[in-house]
């Protein structure tokens, strides 16, 4: 059976590579700017395929902390709320989570990233734009979580 510290630790090692990747696409990605709907309709596919880099690993890192490494934080901390804005909350009273808009953001920017806009180049451009300033933040966020979790007391099983 796998442990709570083995599972959270397999968790932060993926957390990890996503981070790493989606650095590398970030700063790809900086070298096309400024984006507009016209330098969209032009990209050549390996440009596109670095935007595309970057909106996926985003999304896998924010999920992999939202659904997986938060609920292990919570479970350490033997909460059972069910209420989303009430896991944010506690997360942020223990310490791992400053800021619950920025997050509550970055949530909403991967849900928008799912829903794929291929025939509005402008909305396109729009979100790319965001992406950039959010995959920073999103890699921030993850630097000054990881201290955290390696600092979690992780209760030993009977």
């Amino acid at each position: 059976m796998i442990t709570t510290q083995e599972h959270l630790a397999f968790h932060i090692k993926t957390s990890n590579t996503h981070a790493r990747r989606l650095q590398g696409a970030l700063k790809n990605v900086k070298k096309l700017m400024p984006i507009t709907a016209d330098t969209l309709a032009n990209l050549s596919d390996n440009k596109m395929g670095q935007i595309d880099m970057l909106s996926g690993r985003f999304s896998k890192l924010q999920d992999l902390i939202g659904a997986k490494i938060f609920p292990i934080i919570l479970e350490i901390h033997e909460v059972e709320e069910f209420s989303f804005k009430s896991r944010l909350t506690i997360l942020n009273q223990k310490g791992f989570l400053d800021d619950i808009t920025l997050w509550l953001h970055l949530r909403d920017l991967r849900n928008d990233l799912t829903h794929d806009y291929p025939d509005d180049d402008e909305e396109t451009a729009k979100c790319i734009a965001k992406l950039l300033v959010d995959a920073q933040a999103l890699l921030t966020f993850w630097e000054q979580l990881k201290p955290k979790l390696e600092n979690l007391q992780i209760p030993q099983s009977p």
